[in-house]
């Protein structure tokens, strides 16, 4: 496999966990004060370093996720067009910080600007505008999406799967990107045709 994504669950159809994150702005100011940090909430993705690719997302300036942002690497970051154009001085993040909320003190150095992303399914409306996006090298979440681009039988990759998982407590289902994000869509649409 060549094509192949790994995700926080939701990432692929522009949904995902909303925390706040703590931007080193520069000389920005707010209402009226001037500010070097601003604190805002937005959606955190957790990304592989194919995943912009092959989900169709413009890298804008900078450089996106590589498969050297590993555990051993310094904490890097890429941010959605909106977060860069409105929490950092002048619209101009790369090197800057950007503070998570996950644990490290450090915080992670800005990349990469990437498009924004507009979600698919329900509660989308509801999610920050701003997204953040980091390693799943970096930051490995308990649930991973796994977006195969390749053209590969359905059986060989539970197979894999099977393989991969080591039959100790994994989960998994297999379906294709179309079936994915019908599944979130569904509750709109459910929702549309009770109105």
């Amino acid at each position: 496999m060549h094509s192949v994504s790994l995700t926080s669950p939701g990432t692929l159809t522009g949904l995902g966990h909303v925390a706040t994150v703590l931007t080193d702005c520069g000389r920005c100011t707010e209402g009226g004060l001037w500010m070097s940090v601003r604190l805002k909430p937005a959606t955190h993705k957790i990304v592989s370093a194919d995943t912009f690719r092959l989900t169709g997302l413009r890298m804008l300036a900078g450089r996106g996720i590589t498969p050297e942002d590993d555990w051993a690497a310094p904490r890097v970051a890429v941010v959605s067009r909106s977060l860069a154009g409105r929490e950092f001085q002048d619209g101009e993040p790369i090197g800057r910080r950007i503070y998570t909320g996950d644990g490290d003190a450090e915080g992670s150095t800005v990349v990469g600007i990437v498009d924004d992303q507009l979600p698919a399914g329900l509660g989308g409306s509801l999610q920050p505008r701003y997204a953040v996006y980091v390693s799943v090298l970096q930051h490995p979440p308990r649930t991973v999406d796994l977006l195969v681009r390749d053209s590969l039988d359905l059986e060989v990759l539970a197979k894999t799967l099977e393989v991969l998982g080591d039959g100790s407590a994994a989960h998994y289902t297999v379906d294709s990107e179309l079936q994915m994000r019908a599944a979130a869509v569904a509750p709109v649409r459910w929702f549309g045709r009770r109105f």
